[in-house]
């Protein structure tokens, strides 16, 4: 979304089509997210178990330091640099909460079972 921003504003076909492009496939990826979990592994209504909201929480604290990562990026390194941190943050991050929310999710599976 960074590049479509930046490169890509001044043409409205191509700016609209990445656009589209890119918000087609998050749709893409939260729809497998859900079925894999059977629900939607992000924040909602309810009070979740205590090991879950502990996987919430520190997807809640990396996110602003993820932004503010790129966001620095961009302003000393230009948009390509930028661009590149944030797909590697944005993976690497979205790697490490799946792997949390499914430890927590299994101890909450065990306790209750």
């Amino acid at each position: 979304m960074i590049g479509a921003f930046t490169w890509w504003r001044s043409d409205a076909v191509l700016f609209l089509g990445t656009l589209a492009a890119l918000i087609a496939l998050e749709l893409v990826f939260l729809t497998w997210m859900r079925r894999r979990h059977g629900a939607l592994p992000m924040p909602g209504r309810g009070t979740p178990p205590h090991e879950i909201t502990a996987a919430w929480r520190g997807y809640a604290v990396a996110l602003p330091v993820v932004a503010l990562a790129v966001a620095l990026t961009w302003w000393l390194a230009g948009v390509p640099i930028a661009a590149g941190v944030a797909f590697v943050l944005v993976t690497a991050g979205l790697a490490v909460y799946e792997r949390r929310y499914a430890a927590a999710a299994a101890k909450v599976r065990s306790r209750l079972a």
